[in-house]
């Protein structure tokens, strides 16, 4: 006894779990020594007092534990947040007693927790995406086509006293070579989307994207997304052939483009941002915050017609957030799989890559190391930002990134995919 150590395990999932359980010789109810064996943490917020009671009571005679605000001992209205801790067994019993109480605020409850952990642990429902099917089982990347004469992250094809074919050649001579590489999906920008980019008038948006969007549907056999926040450059690209839409305002810059995703049936990004919105004041939990905002953007575009099935969410890094928000939105993207909704990340050369590094723009997909001759030794400037940012965001379940360098990171994603499909 005294030569073998002690083991604390890092179990991430139920296959882990059942895997260890088989090892040390469980035969008998193993399902149920699985869930005895998962924990999770589930947080209500503004919970009125008579519920938070209640949930105090049934939960505590599960085993679990109840988290409030210390004036909940006291009798009275009022609302407090709520912090459920115990294994997915106590959860499983807590619904069941949810469930006997006359009250279909209960049922409601018990239902909506139930499917919280479900949702965590369980990938989204297939989408269909043009001719494609994604059924989530693995990473799919989108490659980025900046359509522009400018970009932040200098992969601009656009040459302003070009003819347009040699526009388009070069369009699409940058398209073959991002499918080759291993893009999935191909996102055709016309306009920049950095805070310091001038407006393009849209005309001039269409001017640019249109050519490249019905050259790319003869030629490239992925589907194309569409990179606007205009209504009228959506739907003109729709009709040309392209298959999806990546609106960085998330359906709020143009009251006509949830009608526009809603009468094409076509997938949409649903992203958070910080630049085009007002950011609130005094923000405590970020996530939080970011998380509720999304939910009144998916709201909104539900009631104008958008189909549940036909919405990704992006939690928008890099839009107006601080560096640690980025950070915690990274470390706490499992949180957003409880829309139950295929999630998306770009963190494809952000400035936060920067700040948190202190590498130059250029840099951040870089590995660079660096002989320093006065010390005799190596130190390593940078290790690859945007693959970190990427590994970290798939390990918390990020199913689709947007990127620049696919080839690169299309490695990167496919082993992280081998690692936790392993677990």
């Amino acid at each position: 006894m005294q030569d073998s150590p002690t083991r604390v395990l890092q179990l991430r999932s139920p296959k882990e779990i059942r895997a260890e359980l088989e090892r040390v010789g469980a035969d008998s109810s193993l399902e149920e020594k699985v869930t005895r064996a998962q924990f999770h943490l589930v947080k209500l917020e503004r919970v009125n007092l008579p519920l938070a009671r209640l949930l105090y009571q049934e939960l505590l005679m599960e085993g679990g534990q109840v988290v409030t605000a210390p004036r909940l001992e006291h009798v009275g209205a009022g609302e407090t947040d709520v912090l459920l801790c115990a294994t997915r067994y106590q959860f499983n019993h807590l619904f069941v007693r949810l469930r006997w109480q006359p009250s279909e605020e209960l049922q409601w409850l018990a239902d909506h927790i139930e499917r919280a952990l479900e949702r965590l642990l369980s990938p989204p429902p297939a989408m269909e995406i043009g001719s494609a099917v994604w059924d989530w089982q693995r990473t799919y990347l989108m490659g980025i086509l900046n359509v522009t004469p400018d970009s932040f992250s200098g992969d601009a094809l656009l040459e302003p006293n070009a003819p347009e074919s040699e526009n388009i050649a070069r369009v699409l001579a940058r398209a073959r070579e991002l499918v080759q590489d291993g893009a999935d999906l191909l996102d055709i920008g016309g306009e920049s989307t950095h805070p310091r980019a001038t407006p393009v008038p849209m005309q001039v948006e269409m001017q640019r994207v249109l050519p490249a969007v019905r050259a790319l549907k003869n030629e490239i056999r992925v589907p194309l997304s569409i990179d606007t926040s205009k209504a009228m450059v959506a739907q003109a690209a729709l009709d040309a052939g392209a298959h999806f839409v990546n609106d960085v305002t998330g359906l709020r810059g143009d009251v006509e483009m949830k009608r526009v995703v809603a009468a094409h049936r076509v997938p949409v990004v649903i992203m958070h941002n910080w630049l085009h919105d007002a950011r609130p004041q005094n923000i405590t939990d970020s996530i939080s915050v970011i998380i509720h905002e999304l939910q009144t953007q998916i709201d909104a575009a539900l009631d104008a017609g958008i189909a549940e099935q036909n919405i990704i969410v992006d939690p928008g890094l890099g839009f107006g957030k601080t560096l640690d928000e980025n950070l915690a939105i990274l470390n706490r993207l499992a949180e957003f799989r409880a829309f139950g909704r295929p999630l998306l990340i770009g963190p494809s050369r952000k400035g936060f890559i920067t700040k948190a590094t202190g590498v130059a723009m250029h840099e951040r997909d870089d590995l660079s190391t660096r002989i320093l001759s006065d010390e005799s030794r190596v130190r390593v400037d940078t290790s690859d930002g945007t693959a970190a940012a990427i590994t970290i965001g798939i390990v918390n379940g990020a199913k689709i990134v947007r990127v620049h360098d696919v080839k690169k990171m299309s490695r990167v994603a496919k082993m992280t995919d081998v690692i936790t499909n392993a677990q």
